[in-house]
């Protein structure tokens, strides 16, 4: 592994969620696992929202480095930023004198002036002073007391100074250059114990390896102004360098910057390879012969050995005479190694030749430490950056695949975001939804939806499941399943919802239908034993009937009466005969079928009823449909029935529209249909008979049967076809029939 490779953390990669997960066990360990995964998600979408406000926060102190200021006045722009950005109550950085003795409070933020006073009134004196400050300003990481009134660390001068001050939790990190803790930035909460997460922690300790710098460089500042010249240009370097997010071109650039800060003629950049301990070649520029091929030296060599295990700055005052510890330099001149740190540890080495013997003196040697501090910074910032975009892609290639719908939406009602397949069901566009209200984006029939996230926001409860009807924009009802759960930032207050939407349409049609089928199998059998058995004296009556009117030569109403008889036995006949064909499985006899021409047919059939009632019959026939292997006599009873329904339910003088089209739905997006619309704009159906108008025996007609539309479904059915309706009572009813082609 190369030095600038390191940044991958293994025990991190190996501590994020697996596929296979997802691939094995049954579907409650899924349906957990998804859980999981999107409260993962919610955690580190908030996650990347406050790095953006860690971002921000950086980005204003950053113009601190190159602003003629004094380091008050940094001090105060680091602390205003702490508190702002950080949301903390209360800030304080601490200092060391040049001889690390004294730890003085140089600036203060969210004090009463009688803590100020206190926290200023006298600097802690490491050799008399035993407390929490101290000890913390000598740590090169982060000290945190929960609460200052029982932590066993604590002495009783800090119990004193917390007391005066109000302090419970505190949380201090170093800041730290070249390698030492020149100082601590403090936070707390006034009055308030607060728990510590590892990411608050990472935060500030991020937010302080920038402010480290900026206070370095206001002390330089301060100390020799002729340093400024190149403190200015360093800062052009970072903010050009810290907008690369390659980690080989970062590299590279860092060679090239050091070669031009320092006016050297060549130099190289190794990378450090921790699996085997060595040093490797990984750019050079300006030397004399080919050095594109992998050069590697052992971490034990000199002067590599003393460069890298301190860290420290190796200088070669003469490379004429020791340049042969390098494994390759110019033939004069002088030469220095420049460790590079990241996370305490050397990650690479910067070699700088130059053909000046007295080049590298104390000015530019200071220079090029705070350029490598700046550089280990950027690498550890680019480690952040990566493993913040690796964890983003993860998540998002796991929203991506799910067959879930997931909206995210913040605690104002606004959308966030939403996955490729809530995109689908809804169709919607991530890009122009994102930011909108979610009153917005689901209103009037769709209000439902917005209703039940708007009610997890109000009560902040989750809603487990619940079930309703979905009619999208193009007219489709789809059934969908809703869960919202509620996700919390790291102060543990609820920051938005994330809803899941199961689309079970399909799945509900296909219960429905087994359900109806079920139903519908025990009715037929019921009603054909019931047929057997009444069929037999039906037959009965018939004859005797026929006799007596034979027989006996009635005339006039007993006449009348008898032959009243036998019409009901007739009509109980046919009734029969409609229970025993629906009961009974058909045959069918398909041939190929035009459509178009079987409903011109049916039309021709229903003629004298048609004009009757005067209503006009619009055809919207589509003349490119396909034949289709149906059986056309049960076809065309079908569309006899559903079209006798459509005149019985019009008005005088009404319409009727037919329509038909191929491809205009896709079930399941797989097969090609062809569509058949009945529309007409009569009394219509109540809602709440829809449901059940396919049910056997279910009719609103005096003298109804309840059998003609659920031969219909049957007949459909049995073609591998649906039939669907929709219906607006006084607005009129809509049937259509889908066959595959």
């Amino acid at each position: 592994m190369y030095i600038l490779e390191f940044l991958e953390d293994d025990e991190y990669l190996e501590s994020l969620p697996k596929f296979e997960i997802l691939r094995k066990g049954n579907s409650n360990i899924l349906s957990e696992r998804m859980r999981e995964l999107q409260e993962e998600n919610t955690r580190l979408s908030l996650q990347i929202i406050e790095e953006h406000k860690l971002i921000a926060s950086i980005h204003n102190v950053n113009p601190l480095l190159v602003d003629e200021i004094t380091l008050d006045r940094v001090l105060q722009g680091i602390l205003e930023n702490v508190v702002k950005g950080l949301k903390y109550d209360r800030a304080v950085i601490y200092l060391w004198d040049e001889e690390k003795r004294f730890l003085k409070c140089k600036e203060t933020k969210g004090f009463t002036p009688e803590g100020e006073k206190l926290a200023k009134e006298k600097p802690f004196d490491a050799h008399r002073h035993d407390c929490i400050e101290i000890r913390a300003a000598k740590s090169i990481t982060y000290t945190f007391i929960k609460d200052h009134r029982t932590d066993p660390r604590l002495t009783e001068l800090d119990k004193k100074i917390a007391k005066k001050q109000g302090r419970i939790s505190t949380l201090y990190v170093p800041l730290k250059s070249k390698g030492e803790t020149f100082g601590i930035i403090g936070v707390d909460r006034d009055h308030t114990q607060f728990e510590i997460t590892k990411h608050d922690i990472q935060k500030l300790m991020l937010f302080a390896n920038h402010a480290s710098i900026a206070i370095e460089n206001a002390r330089l500042y301060e100390q020799n102004q002729s340093k400024i010249r190149y403190l200015i240009k360093l800062h052009e370097i970072s903010k050009r360098l810290s907008k690369i997010k390659n980690i080989d071109r970062l590299a590279e650039e860092v060679l090239n910057e050091a070669v031009e800060i320092s006016g050297a003629k060549s130099g190289a950049i190794w990378c450090r390879n921790f699996n085997r301990q060595t040093l490797e070649l990984r750019y050079s520029r300006g030397y004399d012969g080919d050095y594109s091929k992998k050069i590697r030296i052992d971490l034990n060599e000199q002067p590599f050995l003393e460069a890298c295990q301190k860290p420290t700055i190796v200088l070669i005052s003469d490379l004429h005479k020791y340049g042969n510890m390098l494994p390759f330099h110019n033939s004069r001149g002088s030469a220095f190694l420049l460790p590079i740190t990241c996370y305490g540890e050397t990650a690479g080495v910067l070699q700088i030749d130059s053909q000046d013997g007295n080049m590298f003196n104390e000015t530019l040697t200071e220079v090029m430490k705070i350029y490598a501090s700046q550089v280990g910074k950027m690498f550890e910032n680019l480690k952040l950056h990566n493993r913040l975009i690796e964890e983003k892609r993860f998540l998002e290639n796991v929203l991506n695949s799910l067959e879930i719908a997931v909206i995210i939406t913040g605690m104002d009602g606004r959308l966030i975001s939403i996955n490729p397949k809530a995109e689908e069901i809804f169709k919607l566009k991530k890009e122009r939804v994102e930011g909108k209200l979610i009153s917005d984006i689901f209103f009037g029939s769709k209000e439902r939806i917005a209703q039940i996230i708007h009610t997890t926001i109000k009560k902040k409860q989750n809603l487990l499941e619940e079930e309703i009807e979905y009619l999208d924009d193009e007219a489709n009802l789809l059934a969908l399943r809703i869960s919202t759960y509620t996700f919390y930032n790291d102060e543990n207050r609820i920051s938005g919802v994330t809803t899941m939407v199961q689309d079970f349409t399909e799945k509900k049609k296909m219960r429905d239908s087994l359900t109806r089928m079920e139903k519908m199998a025990a009715l037929g059998n019921l009603a054909a034993g019931v047929a057997h058995e009444i069929r037999n004296p039906l037959s009965g009556i018939y004859t005797t009937v026929q006799n007596l009117i034979s027989d006996l030569s009635l005339e006039g109403e007993r006449k009348q009466d008898l032959e009243a008889i036998l019409e009901e036995v007739d009509r109980m006949e046919t009734l029969i005969k409609q229970i025993l064909s629906f009961a009974r499985p058909s045959q069918l006899e398909t041939s190929e079928v035009e459509v178009n021409s079987l409903l011109h047919k049916s039309i021709s059939s229903l003629k004298d009823k048609i004009i009757a009632k005067e209503i006009r019959v619009i055809e919207d026939l589509d003349a490119s449909l396909p034949s289709v292997r149906l059986d056309p006599a049960k076809i065309k009873q079908v569309f006899l029935n559903i079209l006798i329904n459509a005149v019985e339910a019009s008005k005088p003088r009404g319409r009727i529209e037919i329509r038909t089209a191929q491809n205009a739905v896709q079930r399941n997006g797989k097969r090609k249909l062809l569509s058949i619309t009945f529309k007409d704009y009569g009394i219509g159906i109540p809602q709440e008979n829809i449901p059940r108008i396919f049910d056997p025996f279910f009719s609103t007609k005096n003298n109804g049967t309840g059998l003609g539309l659920s031969i219909c479904q049957k007949i459909v059915e049995e073609h591998g076809g649906e039939i669907q309706v929709e219906s607006i009572p006084q607005q009129g009813s809509t049937f259509t029939i889908q066959f595959p082609l």
